[in-house]
């Protein structure tokens, strides 16, 4: 595409939770050290997945107002930046009041179905919109009806992300577009923008460490090109590749503190589930629902979802009273819709228990513990296979392929495999290009200095405090909403939306 402008990056941004936005910032001084014509823009938008309340009268109308100028002063902080290191940086772009609302009725969209398959044109602002449905109610097949008014305000915010972003490009004809993500509502209308207009997109996003963060031309959430990437980094390691692998595997993950370690803080390594002479089986359930609207996200798993998976597991011991399942909710899981919670512990039965998010029982504890470990996306699967443990793969995770976990075709082995006493553990050095890739994957920071994952700052300037606990505004909004007596869970429309810590695609 011709560069009328002069820009090679444009990074359109619409999120300022941190890391996010100082992440953006980070890519667009790197280009701009390199001699290269950097621009940015935020778009000053609703954005559904930072403030899922509804923000049109009262408490939600004040609480949008403290919210939007915290939210706008880091932005003007991060934009004083740019501009001291030759980015150019374009006004706030807000969309015009007058602009067409789009909405279910407007679109045609009628059922969770429908929504996952709108198109605006050719650009895919229904999967964006249910990925922040998904995200923001906790369930993997929210309720159309109950979440109505909700799905409005989603589409509308990916729409407007998709003009701003439109307008954006034929103004300034950039070579590549930066943005998070890429799944949510608000940067799906951002990538469908550019993927239309031909120009090139760069995805950023956290890892699991604070000092690093990704950066590619293609989605955070493709396993394929995660694998690749794995083995790519493995290859290029070098010398001292193995010692690193193991820190992830040690306790404590050799002193490295990652992204998901708060949410091991509930879990007690002496809190065990008693031993019952049964054959085990220890079923993890990851945050994959997270996964369940984003393209390019899986490759021919043996089961479609986490849950199919679980009915089969439950349904196949239910004959055999020699043997248990024990199905551990991931930690993350806390957020989840009264529905999907409800769905889960369903399951309990004569042999199967369901351990809750909130559980106590130590995960490494029960994989120890267990005959054979099933997982269907989580980490843990090549973490038991490290253990020594007989670990099968149902379904999709970076660690396939590695020849550490054993990954049945079709459901006759999967059966043989979960009964068979003789089989043997795979090689846990199988397992290091794993490890290494959960500490080593990304680039480090060179402008921004992160000192934790919430907090951190530029050339000596600091953006955001070390604790995560956030500035005055932020705490004003959380103190505003426990008078409404809404607690620590906010409701976004009727039917409920949990106010929930924030999460990613990954």
């Amino acid at each position: 595409m011709a560069n009328d402008h002069g820009l090679d990056l444009l990074a359109v941004e619409a999120f300022t939770w941190t890391p996010t936005l100082e992440t953006a910032c980070e890519v667009c001084l790197r280009y701009a050290a390199e001699g290269r014509r950097v621009g940015f823009a935020f778009l000053d938008i609703e954005n559904v997945d930072q403030f899922p309340q509804p923000t049109g009268i009262g408490f939600g109308a004040l609480i949008h107002a403290v919210g939007r100028k915290a939210r706008l002063d880091r932005v003007r902080a991060i934009e004083e930046i740019l501009r001291s290191r030759g980015v150019t940086v374009f006004r706030s772009v807000a969309a015009p009041k007058s602009a067409r609302r789009l909405t279910c009725a407007s679109a045609g969209v009628d059922s969770v179905a429908s929504l996952r398959e709108y198109r605006l044109g050719d650009a895919a602002l229904g999967l964006g919109t249910l990925s922040t449905l998904v995200r923001l109610t906790g369930d993997s097949n929210p309720d159309f009806s109950a979440n109505r008014a909700l799905i409005d305000r989603i589409l509308n915010s990916a729409h407007r992300a998709f003009l701003l972003t439109t307008e954006l490009v034929e103004r300034f004809k950039p070579d590549e577009i930066l943005l998070y993500n890429g799944r949510l509502a608000v940067s799906k209308g951002i990538s469908e923008a550019a993927r239309l207009s031909d120009v090139g997109v760069l995805y950023h996003e956290l890892v699991s460490t604070h000092d690093r963060f990704f950066l590619a031309p293609y989605s955070p959430h493709s396993q394929r090109n995660t694998r690749r990437e794995l083995s790519d980094s493995w290859a290029s390691a070098g010398a001292g590749r193995e010692t690193i692998a193991e820190r992830y595997f040690t306790p404590g993950r050799g002193g490295v503190p990652l992204f998901e370690t708060p949410y091991l803080e509930l879990q007690r390594r002496d809190q065990q589930l008693p031993a019952s002479g049964r054959w085990r089986l220890a079923y993890f359930v990851s945050s994959i629902d997270e996964y369940a609207p984003v393209e390019d996200g899986f490759e021919n798993p043996l089961f479609d979802s986490q849950q199919s998976a679980a009915e089969w597991l439950v349904s196949w011991v239910r004959g055999r009273p020699d043997t248990e399942l024990v199905i551990r909710m991931h930690p993350r899981s806390r957020g989840l819709s009264a529905r999907e919670r409800n769905w889960w512990e369903s399951l309990a039965a004569a042999n199967v228990t369901v351990l809750a998010a909130e559980s106590s029982v130590d995960s490494y504890g029960l994989a120890l513990s267990a005959d054979r470990v099933v997982s269907h996306h989580s980490s843990i699967g090549a973490e038991a296979a490290y253990l020594g443990k007989v670990s099968i793969l149902v379904g999709d995770a970076d660690y396939r392929g590695l020849d550490c976990v054993y990954e049945p075709r079709t459901i006759d082995e999967l059966a043989r495999m979960l009964c068979d006493r003789v089989l043997q553990p795979k090689s846990r050095e199988n397992c290091l290009p794993f490890g290494y890739q959960r500490l080593m994957r990304g680039e480090r920071y060179r402008f921004y200095q992160p000192t934790t994952f919430h907090g951190g700052g530029f050339f000596g300037q600091r953006i955001t405090p070390d604790k995560e606990e956030p500035p005055l505004a932020r705490v004003t909004m959380r103190t505003l909403w426990r008078l409404k007596g809404f607690g620590a869970r906010v409701a976004g429309v009727a039917g409920g939306v949990p106010g929930k810590r924030r999460q990613t695609g990954r």
